[in-house]
């Protein structure tokens, strides 16, 4: 038996909620670790959306989940195209650097 919850709400797509401490068994990445890293910064980071508290238990809905992952990744390849321009450190004598103050 899977350790998944399915709930029942008549249509034909079934919503996979799957407790944070059980989501090994169903994906390789992100460890639990990573999970309840995700959860404790969930205002910041939007993680609310893909999860659903009851009391102490903490269920993560499998495809908003991976939706979640999806949209973070278009967010961080955007801002990569607008900070095309880095800043990089000035090299001294025998490899040391200093840093900018804007760095």
């Amino acid at each position: 038996m899977s350790n998944a919850i399915l709930p029942s709400t008549g249509s034909t797509e079934t919503t996979k909620l799957i407790p944070l401490t059980k989501w090994p068994e169903f994906h390789p990445w992100p460890s639990v670790a990573g999970l309840r890293s995700m959860v404790f910064n969930a205002k910041e980071n939007e993680f609310e959306r893909c999860m659903i508290k009851v009391g102490s238990r903490i269920l993560i809905n499998e495809s908003k989940f991976f939706a979640w992952c999806e949209s973070k990744s278009n967010q961080l390849s955007s801002k990569e195209r607008s900070n095309s321009k880095q800043i990089k450190p000035k090299r001294l004598v025998r490899g040391d650097y200093i840093i900018p103050s804007n760095f």
